[in-house]
């Protein structure tokens, strides 16, 4: 198995899966034309356009500044929506940190959408919901909220203050648009213990 399709390897995602949803391995060269930066890594495009160009991010095969993913300069928070069109008529969604974890979670016939952070729900400085978030119709849909947990996460804290302060913030917002958000913490057991961290794919 080469390095690229190593990295591309994604547990409980199937190489079909990938190639159906147009993410792939790219060298420095091709991180550069599609990100502006030059950088090797796993290609996410999300089949938007921001600023007259194809929106996507880059997860980097090696950390840079302490990154792990990165994207074209200037194009802000996006969430990402799984090209699953026959997930769209179903009434409930749901919200996980990462593109892949989003892409897992849709097997399950619910769609899942990926966030790029705990505060990407958000436009920066507003309570308004980006695109294309702030299109869906909310009102009386349940929204599950399902958030990593760090390593240092015990049963009684599940998340950090600031993790905890973004989730019941989106889940106001969301509220605030009709939704009925609903905040789920993922249970340790006893292979996932203190000092793992723990997401909804692990």
């Amino acid at each position: 198995m080469t390095v690229a399709e190593t990295s591309l390897a994604r547990p409980g995602i199937s190489p079909a899966t990938l190639a159906r949803l147009g993410i792939r391995h790219v060298i420095e060269e091709e991180g550069l034309r599609l990100v502006g930066q030059r950088y090797a890594g796993i290609y996410i495009p999300y089949g938007v356009q921001v600023k007259g160009e194809p929106f996507g991010r880059l997860r980097l095969d090696v950390q840079a500044d302490g990154r792990k993913y990165t994207q074209r300069t200037g194009t802000g928070v996006h969430p990402y929506l799984p090209a699953f069109p026959e997930l769209a008529c179903q009434a409930d969604l749901v919200l996980v940190e990462g593109e892949f974890k989003a892409i897992d979670g849709c097997k399950f016939g619910v769609p899942f959408i990926g966030l790029g952070g705990v505060n990407a729900i958000c436009k920066k400085g507003t309570h308004d919901l980006v695109d294309p978030l702030d299109q869906l119709v909310l009102n009386g849909r349940q929204v599950l909220l399902v958030f990593d947990c760090d390593p240092e996460s015990t049963p009684q804290m599940p998340h950090k203050p600031r993790v905890e302060e973004a989730i019941h913030r989106a889940a106001s917002v969301l509220y605030s648009q009709g939704a009925r958000p609903v905040i789920l913490y993922l249970a340790r057991t006893t292979k996932w213990s203190k000092g793992v961290k723990l997401g909804l794919d692990d």
